[in-house]
């Protein structure tokens, strides 16, 4: 079977003499920004020694992983070469086979509704409300269906 990902990026970064701390801060920081990135489907922030740190994230085909290193992350990276850390080896990795956890359709939509909107409405049980992401402008008695599992167990309630 094909890799579901095809793309990574490895970023290996050493840190400045007395600059860990922050590093590891700027690491913990930036993945508010890649939260924002559609087309980063994983991606972690990691320490391998004491001054030695990385990134490592998986893209599902080249034009993901070129808007990843285009903006957010990518981008941070040039002015804190220099002063959080040492000039970064990065290397472009191709996924020849994965083994990713299989999530559910209704528990990847909760996921994302709970991240992305921070959605939550106390009338439904402290359920998220997931009304918001249904399209608008639908003609009056239209129903949504949501294929999958359940949307129970994603957390969510539909209203």
């Amino acid at each position: 079977m094909a890799p579901t990902v095809m793309k990574a990026l490895l970023v290996r970064l050493d840190a400045l003499p007395g600059k860990e701390k922050e590093l590891a801060s700027f690491l913990e920081g930036a993945r508010a920004i890649v939260m924002d990135e559609p087309g980063t489907t994983v991606w972690f922030a990691i320490q391998t020694g004491t001054s030695t740190f990385g990134v490592f994230d998986v893209f599902p085909n080249d034009e993901a992983r070129d808007a990843h290193i285009a903006s957010g992350v990518g981008q941070a990276l040039g002015p804190n070469t220099g002063v959080l850390f040492s000039e970064p080896t990065v290397e472009k990795i191709d996924i020849l086979a994965d083994k990713l956890p299989g999530i559910g359709v209704a528990q990847r939509v909760g996921a994302f509704a709970r991240e992305r909107f921070a959605l939550t409405d106390r009338s439904h049980g402290g359920r998220p409300d997931i009304t918001g992401l249904i399209p608008s402008g639908r003609p009056s008695g239209s129903s949504v269906t949501i294929r999958g599992p359940s949307v129970e167990d994603a957390g969510l309630s539909v209203v």
